[in-house]
């Protein structure tokens, strides 16, 4: 398997320098994204597994996403295994896959055939495929190992979450691991931009407010920019508005209690673009009407700071909605002069490789099957191309 990787790689490396010979890092330059001193503008989806499944799946979705016409995957790049609490964070068809493992307390960095090199490859066919990459380096949730991997493992069972963001172990580990990732990549021109968490919140008391996860954002925002200037970096929230208590009638949405301002990050030095995610599930007080109204406090609030903004999580409930529809009203929007500041727009999942689509876990994702799939996919990832 390790030769068959160095063949890729080596195949994989001399396409890239052919295709991006004279590329240049995406840049931005106020609402707008840049590539090689043009506006650019894009959709995509999101890829958890790219680098982390087997070699085979790896050209595949590539593959299926420039059929599609998608420049941008969102890939996770925490990958975890935890033997101690049961998380295991590993997949692959051949076989567990993690980049980090903990054991006895301790992380420790897989470069190996199931860790990193799987990574590699990823990165590679990506630059010889002229796709680029949104790299997640933790996550929110326990999935696949995530933030609370690290606060279990190093300060023990039953500490809050929230030391994940204050404790100076656990945000050095943290840092470590951040540091292994961006200086592997640091060159690469497949690097869209580093995402420093997904979904990231702060509910418990010590958070004051949203004042612990910003102070976060800006600090390790920060470091990554300290090792890799060239690249972007955003934070890879939800979207949560703070603007106060009674916000919206008690929305959570709004009224800072998840513990993300998204106003607040989005104005940090070193976060050059927003993001949000939005889920519609029915028609009910969240329906497509509240759904509509998200996209445009998400442009409004990144036209206000300048920056640019990216849908990077979209989906909606095909057992409860009608998909084309409520997909339509939202891509009109998008698409519209009105929405100036979106500049990318991302489904959670509508490349599927396999068979596996429509699957009951997961009601978000679009399939190639779908009768309207041409409308909403891919017709619209040339439209949404053709925005900048």
């Amino acid at each position: 398997m390790l030769s068959h990787i160095n063949k890729l790689a080596c195949l994989a490396t001399s396409l890239a320098l052919l295709t991006f010979a004279n590329a240049q890092f995406v840049t931005t330059n106020g609402l707008q994204f840049e590539l090689n001193g043009k506006p650019y503008s894009f959709a995509g989806a999101n890829s958890w597994t790219l680098g982390a499944t087997d070699q085979g799946f790896i050209p595949d979705a590539i593959k299926a996403a420039q059929n599609i016409g998608y420049t941008v995957i969102r890939v996770g790049a925490w990958i975890m295994k935890d033997p101690s609490n049961n998380l295991l964070g590993s997949w692959g068809s051949d076989g567990e896959v993690w980049y980090q493992l903990w054991e006895n307390g301790q992380p420790s960095i897989n470069t190996g055939a199931n860790g990193l090199a799987l990574l590699d490859s990823a990165v590679q066919q990506a630059e010889a495929a002229g796709i680029q990459l949104i790299m997640c380096l933790i996550n929110e949730w326990p999935n696949y190992g995530g933030q609370i991997d690290y606060v279990n493992n190093l300060l023990g069972d039953g500490q809050s979450q929230a030391e994940f963001y204050t404790n100076p172990t656990v945000v050095n580990a943290f840092k470590n691991y951040v540091s292994n990732i961006v200086t592997r990549y640091q060159d690469s021109p497949a690097i869209f931009a580093w995402e420093l968490a997904n979904e990231a919140r702060c509910e418990e008391p010590e958070c004051n407010g949203s004042q612990v996860l910003t102070t976060w954002a800006d600090q390790i925002s920060q470091y990554i920019k300290s090792i890799d200037p060239n690249h972007l970096v955003t934070f890879g929230g939800y979207g949560f508005f703070n603007d106060g208590a009674g916000a919206h009638n008690w929305d959570f949405n709004y009224d800072g209690a998840s513990g993300e301002d998204f106003a607040a990050i989005l104005d940090l030095q070193n976060i050059d673009f927003g993001t949000f995610h939005l889920y519609t599930d029915d028609n009910g007080a969240t329906g497509p009407d509240y759904g509509l109204q998200w996209l445009k406090d998400h442009n409004d609030a990144c036209a206000a700071a300048n920056k640019p903004c990216v849908l990077e999580e979209l989906g909606v409930n095909r057992n409860n909605l009608d998909v084309q529809s409520v997909m339509t009203q939202y891509q009109t929007y998008i698409l519209s002069s009105e929405a100036e500041a979106i500049q990318g727009s991302m489904d959670w999942s509508s490349f599927y490789v396999d068979a596996a689509c429509p699957n009951p876990s997961d009601p978000y994702a679009i399939c190639a099957s779908d009768p309207f799939y041409g409308q909403v996919v891919t017709d619209f990832a040339p439209s949404m191309a053709a925005k900048a």
